[in-house]
């Protein structure tokens, strides 16, 4: 069985990567004077944007809260004697 740990760890740069993918694709559909089928295939694209920026904020954090090293190996400032 996988560990969650590396299993939230794929899921996370999965979905940075995937993240960067939307952008450059959106960055090839603009251009100015868009009919509207692009103007539509941009909201989509969009769409897909907040989708990932909000897996990418729900996996990163439940890494930080569900894995070994706990919420509080993250919470602690440096002042805790933990090394970064």
């Amino acid at each position: 069985m996988l560990d969650l740990d590396l299993v939230l760890a794929i899921l996370h740069h999965f979905c940075v990567f995937a993240l960067f993918g939307v952008l450059f694709s959106e960055f090839v559909v603009m251009r100015r004077g868009m009919d509207a089928a692009a103007t539509g295939r941009v909201v989509a694209i969009d769409a897909w944007y907040g989708v990932l920026a909000a897996l990418i904020l729900i996996v990163g954090f439940s890494r930080a809260i569900f894995t070994a090293k706990g919420w509080e190996s993250y919470s602690s400032g440096p002042r805790s004697g933990h090394s970064w």
